[in-house]
Order: structure tokens, then sequence, then C-alpha cells
């Protein structure tokens, strides 16, 4: 069960890597667009990057958050999966469940709040991957 653990902790942070550096790699905001929605109103979109169709407004949120993950999030992960890998207590084990958490709410929030596009699916593998990390974790604490 442990090694189980390790092979999904090392999923998703891999996950986590490709996910936001394409995310951080798509930040050219000199590509965008205006469409009609289905009021009437014009509303311009992104235009580039994995974040194309998503608006103006939405889609340097989601860039900024992928600098985040990538940049503190992902380091974050890593000290706490090695400090639990370590030594294995009840207070690194809730660290990680807390890190977990996290990156639960980033899956979900991509799955859910993103416009449909290639990395759609990674999204819902990293989703399904941090709940269950997520429910393996608070088992044991």
């Amino acid at each position: 069960m442990e090694k189980e653990k390790d092979v999904l902790s090392i999923v998703i942070i891999a996950l986590l890597i490709v996910i936001s550096a394409t995310g951080v790699l798509s930040s050219d905001f000199s590509k965008s667009y205006e469409v009609a929605n289905q009021y009437g109103d014009m509303v311009k979109m992104y235009g580039n990057g994995i974040y194309a169709h998503d608006s103006y407004f939405a889609a340097p949120i989601f860039i900024g958050t992928d600098f985040m993950i990538l940049f503190i999030f992902v380091p974050l992960f890593l000290y706490t999966y090695f400090q639990n890998a370590k030594g294995s207590n009840n207070s690194t084990k809730l660290k990680l469940m807390s890190v977990y958490s996290v990156a639960f709410y980033y899956a979900a929030s991509l799955s859910f709040g993103v416009t449909y596009n290639r990395y759609h699916l990674l999204y819902i593998g990293l989703f399904t991957c941090t709940l269950f990390g997520l429910f393996s974790i608070m088992r044991k604490i």
C-alpha cells in the first residue's frame, strides 16, 4: 500500500508540473479576439495557448495560479512528500493531507472552470489522483 501512495504522489507531482508549466508558457496577451455571448454582449477572449478560449478576464487568473503552483506549490509538495517518506507520523501525514487538499482544489478548479481544451483529460486525471490520495491519507490519520 505504501508503494501505491508513492506512485500516486509522483504521478500528481508530474501532472502538476506539466499542466502548470503549459499554463505559464501560454502567457501571450497579443492574440485576443472578441465574440458575442448568448446575451448579445461582446466578450474579449484570451486567444493564445491552453487558455485560448477562456475570457480575457479569466485566463490571466489561471496563468497566475499556474505560476504559483509551478514555482511555490510543487517545491512545497516535494518537501512535504520527502518529509513524510523520511519519518511518517501524524504531523507529517497532516501536512501531506493539506498539500493534497490544495492540489485537489487546483484540479477541481481546472476540471470544472476552464473551457474544454486538449488538456482536459489531464485535468480529470489530476482531479482523480488527488481525490484518491486525499482519501488515502485521511484514512491513515
